[in-house]
């Protein structure tokens, strides 16, 4: 049976057979093929309403399946939403929320691993440096920390009362690629107990340097 056949054109078809089978079916005679075209008439009738019902079913499931697949992808973008929306809002939760807050920081920063690995340093951090971005990620912080600096800090971290602090600001020391000592201020915020999100400020990149404010300072009180 073609299937591209419509449905009236069948139902025509059918209603046709079977008013031929009538009529031979009052004949005496011809009461066997009456009865054959009359059986015939049905068979297609009940074929044709059963190709029609498996292609409704079949156009059910797949617009079932398209619908069931954009509400998968709904659901995934209002949590990837939601996801990135939380990262955002709490950077210093999150190792993804801090290495986004480095890219968007207009001054030297880098996400550091609870181990001192460097997860991420932006270009001003790389600049800073003088290394070529993105070279500094993997990296390990003591190719970059003065090392009696590193030292002192870590003493200072260690102390019993400056354990649960979650941030501190010091005078600082890194190094450049090329050994040069770079000052600067550091300040550096724990990322949960994942790591640390630091910020520098270099000497040389400030307005006023320490000595020019505590001149600033002895001119004030010699004038009072």
């Amino acid at each position: 049976m073609n299937l591209n056949v419509s449905r009236e054109k069948v139902q025509a078809f059918s209603l046709i057979l079977m008013a031929i089978g009538i009529s031979l079916l009052a004949l005496a005679d011809y009461s066997t093929s009456g009865i054959a075209l009359i059986s015939l008439a049905i068979w297609i009738m009940l074929m044709s309403e059963s190709v029609l019902l498996a292609k409704v079913q079949l156009e059910m499931m797949t617009a079932m399946e398209s619908i069931s697949k954009r509400k998968e992808r709904e659901v995934e973008q209002v949590l990837y939403f939601l996801r990135q929306s939380y990262i955002a809002a709490s950077p210093f939760e999150s190792i993804d929320g801090a290495k986004k807050l480095c890219d968007r920081f207009h001054v030297p920063a880098m996400v550091i691993s609870i181990n001192h690995q460097i997860i991420k340093a932006n270009s001003l951090m790389h600049d800073t440096l003088g290394w070529n971005y993105p070279d500094l990620n993997n990296v390990h912080a003591h190719t970059i920390n003065d090392p009696l600096m590193m030292s002192k800090i870590g003493s200072w971290a260690a102390h019993p009362k400056n354990v649960m602090k979650k941030s501190m600001t010091s005078h600082y020391i890194y190094v450049n690629k090329s050994g040069e000592k770079i000052s600067g201020l550091m300040h550096a915020t724990k990322i949960g107990v994942l790591g640390f999100y630091v910020i520098f400020y270099p000497d040389c990149e400030n307005a006023f340097t320490y000595d020019d404010v505590e001149k600033i300072i002895i001119d004030s009180k010699l004038q009072n």
